[in-house]
């Protein structure tokens, strides 16, 4: 009704029914302009949220990173005492072809020997496999994590970002709409 002129009254002045309806639709819009605002405010709140989850998720994979690094850390140093073990093997051997007479007894100290390092090389195995799975799941979960908070994250601020704009319309609409309003009022005469 911004663009029509009301209606003239039959006594002078305009006509009621059409300045009552005008001011009412004015009204609805500012009211639905209000809770579009109100909504836009808690979208930035959710985004907010989401940012936050995403920094902890962050700090998260980076100490379980740490904690990777560190496993990787004592496999490596298992693997050096299998290789110090082994590396202590290997001259049991040698005496054991020297000293053919005593065969039996350093046969059976060579036997124990390899098993020994067997025993402790199955159990580095076990534990480095362990270790392994463990980090490839704790790695898995926090890439699906982190992808699902950046979809979510760009998904919000794709939202926030259409929101932000249809408001910004709304209000340059609201602003027109009331400026027309301002017009029609001050063209008003209210004096009989």
């Amino acid at each position: 009704m911004s663009d029509k002129k009301f209606r003239s009254s039959l006594f002078g002045g305009f006509n009621r029914d059409d300045v009552v309806k005008y001011i009412e639709k004015a009204s609805e819009k500012t009211a639905e302009y209000r809770a579009e605002s109100v909504k836009y405010h808690e979208l930035v709140l959710a985004n907010q949220k989401l940012q936050d989850k995403f920094n902890a998720l962050q700090k998260e994979f980076g100490d379980l990173s740490a904690e990777a690094d560190a496993l990787r850390d004592e496999l490596r140093g298992k693997q050096a005492e299998i290789e110090g073990l082994q590396a202590r093997l290997e001259p049991a051997e040698a005496a054991a072809a020297e000293f053919e007479a005593t065969k039996d007894r350093l046969a059976e100290m060579e036997i124990a020997a390899a098993k020994r390092a067997a025993e402790i090389e199955r159990e580095a195995k076990e534990q480095a496999d362990a270790v392994a799975e463990k980090c490839s799941r704790s790695l898995d979960k926090l890439k699906a994590e982190y992808i699902s908070a950046s979809e979510d994250a760009e998904s919000t601020a794709a939202h926030l970002l259409s929101e932000a704009e249809r408001i910004s319309r709304r209000m340059t609409t609201l602003g027109a709409m009331l400026a027309d309003s301002a017009d029609a009022f001050s063209e008003l005469d209210f004096r009989r």
